[in-house]
Parts: structure tokens; C-alpha cells; sequence
């Protein structure tokens, strides 16, 4: 018995080591076919896309894109330094264990998160970096010195704007100073793309003055959109290898020593890994054993060499960041960790954030909000942010970077779409963690820091408060003046949560009122939130008392109808500006809630505006010399010992934002009393009045054309020579040549005036919409004009630009006739007049050139649809064959 035992078990082995050497010598489908789906090529290399976009690969994962300027690679460990030059870039840097720092003039940066980010320094003079989906460090430089004037930290959709000639301005602020002196730090609060891939018209409106060309950020974001959906199309395939298992690979373990055929060997090894990948994509727990066994694969034959496998695992990582699945997030997270010898340079809860924005901007998703409560814990969590009741501790090394996350959440609460049953939970979640920072951010430090958490809270108390009113109570309130509560579902829950928030702020106000004795308009404020939030929430936990308690009948709710304001009060705040004549000053009181001003004199020119007493002395709708501004300006308030009203600005205020200060234009910037302005000297003022407007100005020559103020001139540099005009209005009457017809335009320019040079260079010209009974700017029409024109031939050349402009305008009508497009990028190139138009037609880009009477070429999609040259009047019917394309 014992010897037929034996004779079976080496039958058995035999035939056992006979499969064994035979599948060692056989071709492995399930490498070769099924996983060709995971192979994609990202090799390092440099390559060209559609419209001139160059993509260079940093890594198998990172990379980036970029038509003008160029970069400088140095690596030095497992730090790469990459030096820019003047350009527009867009980063998508995701690899575990990459480490890059980014330089240029005035600036040094560096990625905290993983993601994509874009930098514009083409105009010296205005830097701009947005950050789509990474958090990243911005240390301004100054220039004099190249040492750090301060920190500032971009959460994703944050944007800034800033000159680097004056970043030393900001030496050591912190994140209100930087927001309100640089006046460029802002964030986005929409998708960039829609579900089609379509760039959302909202923010090329809003972040377009952002971009220099928005042709190349449009297409590149189109590219990496289209990336996403073949990502997307291949987790499809892999999800139909969901708990297939991989023959051989239990035997290649078992028997390692049998196999004669190493190539045959690797290919089993790497057929383990493909099955184990596909099994940790799908797990919805924590997978040790699986993430350790992949570890341990990899390494044993030294398949970091293998090419393919690493763009499997690169791919895998590719595709994580699009799924919802956060236990495989965590996994792949561990994964990367140990292949990367824990060589990790990102927070664990960093992929998560990217990963939010990369579903909400590139496939639709809605759910920012929904998913947000979730990534603040783990973040807390991963900088070691311990939550206690009502309390945080907060490491000094981690306080700044939390500060501007302080504002990220503000701006999340300043900007929700909806404010709904089924967004109302999130958006209460959020506000937990905003005040529990805030308070703890602010809380006991010096009067500055306490100042700031108040502005703060109180713009999120006033949006917070309107949300209330318009969502759980009619417009209208009844014959006994009481709040009528909508028809819909009211958790008290949610209410209780909102008021608990609500009185927290208001508390943290009124343990540090004495910091703001005499600032009645920041007092007022915060006692009207605190009176309507009183008001709300008793009408929403107990209406019968609410009714008791504020029924109008009743003699001791009275309201006070009489008016507070005075017209002594607009006055008396006034009277204390420099260069601010107030004699023919009209005041007019509107609803007891602000001012209308008029008859003001700034210098030559007429000023009026609206003056808001209740919000910390407002100026707004401010129009000087017929021009209205974009901006407006809380001038602040205290009283002197004599009871008289000062406020905090200074006397020379209105001198400083009409003769210079380096506003953005994209939207409106609050200017906070509680931070000391940069004044100019009189000099200046004088410098812009008599020498570049005066009679025999610098421009006095061009008046009847180019209409400027002094709120619309920069100097930036008088030594040198180096003007910026901003917001003036180029007025063309083109003469009998051309049917008599005007044109306006919003101009701006660089201006060099020294004792060689006075000529206008980087010209910007704006279509105004002439019919329109206000100016009022169309988004459809820029003309970037490329050349230098000396002062003295402005007039000729621009006559000379009428004859293009009126080829342009023919040339616009029939691409929107044509195609219905009317958002027009043009190049104007004075030496060769030339017209270069730019525009996008089903998503993809257009680009047309007219020179010498004829269309040079019609490029779609970087393809040239003309066979030769073309008159004019034969672009209609080529644009209709580029529409049936």
C-alpha cells in the first residue's frame, strides 16, 4: 500500500512539474490582451497639441503645458526647481515622492497638494496664479532683496493677482492685509468646465482678466477634460475584470523555484499584481494584506524596471482620483506610500481635496459641499489639529497655512448656489468647522488679529442671515408686520445648529466690544444681525410666542418710523479729506439707510457716490468725472474726544485711490479701515495733474480722443519712466472715409515717458457699446494691439487702425451670422497690419488671418481649411463649410 502511495505522489508531482514547465514556455493572454487597457503611454517627453500648446512631461505623472515662455529643469535629489520665464503655464503635478518648486521674479512656489494650477507673468506688472485643484504655498518676494516679505496659501479655485514691485508692502501680513492691499485674492465658486466640457461662460467673465490668452488655458483644460473621459471609458473595461481571478498566480508563489522560463516567471508576478489592483480598485474596506502582497511583488523581481508594469500602477493611480470610493482612495494612498519607500510629500487628505474638485470641474459632479465636511476632519486630523469641546489646537508651524483656510471656508460660505433642504445640512457642517477655527484662530490675540476675525464674521453672518430670511420666510410679511414662515419642511435640528454658530460669533463680538468704542457703524452692524437672527429663529422654533412678541399691534412694538440720519452727519465725515471741496455738496437721505452724494469736487473733476453710515461708512456706485468705478471703500468711523466724526483712512484717502493705488479690476474690493493704506506723496498727485493732464500735459495733445483721469493713471515707476493706464476711453470718429462712424473703447497701456522715449506699448482696447444710453462694455470684442506708437504718431496710426478695425468688424459679423459665435481675441500687429482673430466654435479653437486685403488662413482645430489665400467676400461660404465639418 505504502509503495502504491508513493508511486501516485510522484505521478502526481511529475505531472504537476510538467504544467508547470510547459505554461512556463506559453504566451500569457491575460498580460498581453486584457490589460493592454491599463497601458497608456505617459513617458517622460515633450509633445505638441492643438493650437500651439506645448506638453512636457516632468514625470511618468506629472506634467505640464505652456505656448509662450519656456522652463528650466533642475533636479537635485528628489526636488526638481523649475525656473520660468515671462509666460503662461498650466501644472498638473500628482506624483507621490515629487517634490517641485517653482520660481520666477518676485515669487517662489511650491505644490502642498496634489493637482493642476495655472500662472500667467506675462505683464510684469500683474502676476496671476489660480489654483484649480491644489493647495499651494506662494512666498512674495522682495525684489530688492529676494527675501520673503510673507506666506500666502491658495486653497483649490483661489486666485491672486499681484504686482511684485510691491510685495513688500505685505512684509509679514497676514491674510486680510494681503487681500486687501495687494486687493487681487479671490476664489471662484463655480464648476470651470460643465458635464458637455464646455468652459463656463461665469468664469471666463470672472477669472478671464486673469488669463493673457484664453485660447491656450481653454485648451488645455479641453485636453485634460478629454484625458479624463478616456480615463474614464477605461475604468469602465476594468470594471468588467471585477473579481476575475488570474490563473497561475497562486502557483508562481507556491513553486518559484520550478519555473525555467524567467520572463515567464515576471509575466505570472505581474499578472498577481494586475489581480490584486483590480481587487484593492473595488474594495470598500481597509486592505492591508492585499496593499502588502502588491508591495512584495513588485520588489521581488525588481520590476521597477518594467516599463509596463509601472504604467499600469500609474494609470491605476490616474484613475483613484476619479472614483468615489474612498476606502480605494486610502488604499491606492498606502500603496503609493510604501512603493515610494514613505517618501510621501502630500497630506493623505490632500488627494481627497484634489479629488473633489478633479469630479466637480472636469465630470459634472454637483456634490463640493456634500463631500466637504468629510475631507475638513481628515485634514484637521492630518495636520494634528485636535478637536476638543469647542476648542482647537493649533500648532504655531501650521497657523498661517490655517488662517487662509479660514478664508477658504468664508468664501465657501460667502458663495453656495443654493441654500435648500438638500444643501442647508452641508452648508451647517461647514459653518461648525468655520466658526470652531475662526474662534480659536482669533480668539484671544492681539487687537489686530481680533479685528479681522470680526470682518470676517460679520460678512458671513450677513449672507448666512439673508440665506434665513429667503428661504424659510415669505418676501412679503403681514398686515401686523410679522414674517410669514414658506410651506416647507423645517428640521429644528438645523435651526438649532444655525443658532448655536449664529451666537457664537456674536458672542466672540461682544467679549471684545471695547476694541471697537466709537466705531458705531461696526457696532450697529453686528446689533442689527443679532436683532433680525433673534427675530428669525424664534419664528422658526416657536411661532406662537414670535406672534406674541412681535405683533405690531401691540403698543410696546411700535416701530420707530422716525429718521436717525442727518445730513450734518455726511458733512461732517467729508469735510476731513484733503483735495475734497465739499461746497456745493447735495445730500440726500434714502430710506434711512444711506446717503445719496453729489456736488463734490475732487480736484477739477466732479465726484458723487452713495455713503452707507450702517456699514462702516461704505462708499459706493462712485462716479468721478462721468466714469464709473468698479470698487468700493468702507472708509471706517470713530469719534474724537469732542464728539466730533473722524475716520480712520486718513485725510489724504481720496487723493490716494484716484492718483494710483493698483486696484483689480475683476471685482469689487472692500477696502477695510483696519489696515493702514500706502498713500503717495503729493508729488505724484501734482506729477499726474500738470505734467501728464494739464493744458500742455503729456496727453493734452490726444484729449479729444483719449479720454483719461487721474484715477486712471499707475505710476509705477517715475525714475524710469514706467506708466500704466487703466480704464480710460479711446473715442474714434473715422471721417467721411468711413461713413462718418464712431467707435469707443475702453483703453488700456503700458506709457514710457523719459527724456528719449514717450510711446504707448501693450495696448488693450475694450468695444463699448455706443447705442447703449450708459458705457457699457461688451464682452465680445478685445484687440490686443502688438507694437510700440510714439505719442506723436498715435493719432495717424490709430486712423490707420480704422481701416483694419472696419475689416474686423466685417469679419466678426459674418462668424457670428455664420457660426452664432461673438466672443472675439484679436491680435492687431501695427508693422505688418495684420488681424489675427481668435475664437471657439464647438469647443474647439478658430483662428483666422487677415492680411493685405485677403484671409491668410482659417485654422480649426490646428488645421488649416483652406486650400490657398481667399478674398474676403468668400469667408461666409468657407465658415459655413468649416460649420459642416
Amino acid at each position: 500500500m505504502g509503495i502504491i502511495f508513493k508511486l501516485f505522489f510522484s505521478i502526481l508531482f511529475s505531472l504537476i512539474l510538467g504544467f508547470l514547465i510547459i505554461t512556463s514556455f506559453i504566451t500569457d493572454q491575460y498580460s498581453s490582451a486584457d490589460n493592454n487597457v491599463l497601458l497608456s503611454n505617459f513617458e517622460t517627453k515633450q509633445d505638441l497639441l492643438t493650437g500651439g500648446v506645448i506638453h512636457d512631461s516632468l514625470s511618468d505623472i506629472d506634467e505640464v503645458y505652456y505656448s509662450t515662455g519656456e522652463i528650466k529643469k533642475t533636479e537635485e535629489g528628489n526636488i526638481t526647481t523649475i525656473d520660468l520665464s515671462s509666460g503662461e503655464y498650466i501644472f498638473s503635478l500628482s506624483g507621490i515622492g515629487n517634490n517641485y518648486i517653482i520660481n520666477y521674479k518676485g515669487f517662489s512656489l511650491k505644490n502642498l497638494g496634489p493637482g493642476i494650477f495655472y500662472i500667467n507673468t506675462i505683464k510684469p506688472k500683474k502676476y496671476s496664479i489660480f489654483s484649480i485643484s491644489s493647495l499651494l504655498q506662494l512666498n512674495l518676494l522682495n525684489l530688492s532683496n529676494n527675501s520673503l516679505s510673507t506666506e500666502v496659501f491658495l486653497y483649490p479655485h483661489g486666485y491672486i493677482i499681484f504686482n511684485p514691485k510691491r510685495n513688500y508692502i505685505v512684509s509679514g501680513g497676514d491674510a486680510l492685509r494681503v487681500s486687501t492691499v495687494l486687493s487681487g485674492l479671490g476664489y471662484f465658486n463655480k464648476n470651470i468646465l460643465d458635464v458637455s466640457g464646455k468652459i463656463n461662460s461665469e468664469f471666463l467673465k470672472n477669472i478671464g482678466p486673469l488669463l493673457n490668452d484664453k485660447i491656450f488655458f481653454t485648451s488645455t483644460l479641453k485636453n485634460i477634460y478629454d484625458n479624463n473621459k478616456v480615463i474614464f471609458s477605461k475604468l469602465g473595461k476594468i470594471r468588467k475584470k471585477e473579481g476575475d481571478d488570474v490563473s497561475g498566480t497562486q502557483l508562481v508563489e507556491e513553486y518559484d523555484s520550478l519555473f525555467f522560463n524567467k520572463s515567464k516567471k515576471v509575466s505570472l508576478y505581474k499578472n498577481a499584481i494586475y489581480d490584486d489592483l483590480n481587487k484593492l480598485f473595488f474594495s470598500d474596506k481597509r486592505e492591508n494584506v492585499l496593499v502588502n502582497r502588491i508591495y512584495n511583488n513588485y520588489n521581488k523581481l525588481n520590476l521597477d524596471k518594467d516599463s509596463d508594469i509601472k504604467k499600469v500602477l500609474n494609470n491605476y493611480y490616474r484613475y483613484v482620483s476619479l472614483e468615489s470610493n474612498l476606502e480605494a482612495k486610502r488604499n491606492f494612498y498606502l500603496l503609493y506610500k510604501k512603493l515610494s519607500n514613505n517618501k510621501v510629500n502630500f497630506l493623505p487628505s490632500l488627494y481627497y481635496f484634489r479629488d473633489i474638485y478633479n469630479a466637480y470641474d472636469f465630470m459634472g459632479s454637483d456634490n463640493l459641499y456634500s463631500y466637504m465636511n468629510i475631507f475638513i476632519k481628515q485634514y484637521f486630523n492630518d495636520l494634528g489639529v485636535s478637536i476638543g469641546k469647542n476648542q482647537l489646537l493649533i500648532s504655531d508651524e501650521y497657523y498661517t497655512k490655517l488662517e487662509y483656510f479660514s478664508l477658504y471656508l468664508m468664501k465657501l460660505l460667502l458663495t453656495y448656489d443654493s441654500f435648500d433642504k438638500e444643501t442647508v445640512s452641508k452648508i451647517i457642517s461647514i459653518f461648525d468647522y468655520y466658526v470652531l477655527l475662526d474662534n480659536n484662530l482669533y480668539g484671544g490675540k492681539s487687537e489686530k488679529k481680533i479685528a479681522t476675525g470680526v470682518k470676517n464674521h460679520l460678512d458671513v453672518l450677513t449672507n448666512i442671515s439673508k440665506s434665513i430670511r429667503t428661504y424659510y420666510f415669505e418676501d412679503e410679511r403681514n398686515e401686523f408686520n410679522l414674517l410669514l414662515k414658506k410651506k416647507i419642511e423645517i428640521d429644528s435640528n438645523n435651526i438649532k445648529d444655525f443658532k448655536k454658530n449664529i451666537d457664537s460669533l456674536i458672542e466672540f463680538f461682544d467679549s471684545n466690544i471695547n476694541i471697537f468704542k466709537g466705531n458705531t457703524s461696526r457696532i450697529n452692524n453686528y446689533k442689527t444681525i443679532k436683532k433680525d437672527m433673534d427675530e428669525y429663529f424664534l419664528a422658526l422654533l416657536d411661532y406662537e410666542g414670535y406672534k406674541s412678541k412681535y405683533n405690531s399691534n401691540s403698543v410696546l412694538n411700535k416701530l420707530d418710523t422716525t429718521t436717525n440720519l442727518e445730513k450734518d452727519y455726511a458733512v461732517n465725515i467729508l469735510s476731513n479729506f484733503e483735495n475734497l471741496s465739499i461746497d456745493g455738496i447735495s445730500v440726500k437721505i434714502v430710506d434711512d439707510e444711506y446717503f445719496i452724494i453729489t456736488g463734490l469736487m475732487f480736484g477739477n473733476e466732479p465726484l458723487s457716490f452713495k455713503l452707507y453710515p450702517y456699514k462702516n461708512n461704505l462708499i459706493d456706485e462712485i462716479i468721478i468725472s462721468g466714469n464709473e468705478l468698479e470698487w468700493n471703500y468702507e472708509l471706517g468711523e470713530v469719534s474724537d474726544k469732542a464728539g466730533n466724526i473722524k475716520t480712520k483712512v486718513g485725510k489724504d484717502f481720496f487723493i490716494e485711490i484716484f492718483s494710483g493705488r493698483d486696484l483689480l479690476e475683476t471685482e469689487r474690493t472692500y477696502y477695510s479701515a483696519d489696515d493702514e493704506p500706502e498713500y503717495i506723496s503729493t508729488d505724484d498727485l501734482v506729477f499726474k495733474r500738470d505734467i501728464l493732464l494739464g493744458e500742455k500735459g503729456e496727453f493734452s495733445n490726444l484729449s479729444d480722443i483719449l479720454s483719461l483721469g487721474m484715477n486712471n493713471i499707475i505710476i509705477e515707476d517715475k525714475k524710469k519712466g514706467d506708466i500704466s493706464l487703466n480704464g480710460g476711453i479711446l473715442k474714434l470718429n473715422m471721417g467721411k472715409k468711413f461713413g462718418n462712424t464712431s467707435y469707443k473703447f475702453k483703453f488700456s497701456s503700458d506709457y514710457k515717458l523719459t527724456s528719449n522715449d514717450r510711446y504707448f506699448d501693450n495696448i488693450v482696447l475694450k468695444s463699448i457699446d455706443s447705442v447703449a444710453s450708459k458705457d457699457k462694455e461688451e464682452s465680445y470684442l478685445k484687440i490686443s494691439i502688438k507694437g510700440k506708437i510714439n505719442n506723436s504718431d498715435f493719432r495717424e496710426k490709430v486712423l490707420d487702425f480704422g481701416d483694419a478695425l472696419k475689416k474686423l468688424l466685417f469679419i466678426g459679423n459674418k462668424i457670428k451670422k455664420v457660426l452664432s459665435e461673438s466672443s472675439l481675441d484679436v491680435n492687431y500687429f501695427l508693422s505688418s497690419k495684420k488681424l489675427k482673430i481668435k475664437f471657439f466654435y464647438l469647443k474647439k479653437p478658430v483662428i483666422i488671418s487677415f492680411v493685405r486685403g485677403k484671409i491668410e488662413f482659417i485654422l480649426y482645430n490646428g488645421e488649416n481649411i483652406l486650400d490657398s489665400k481667399i478674398e474676403l467676400d468668400k469667408l461666409g461660404k468657407n465658415l459655413f463649410n468649416l460649420k459642416t465639418k
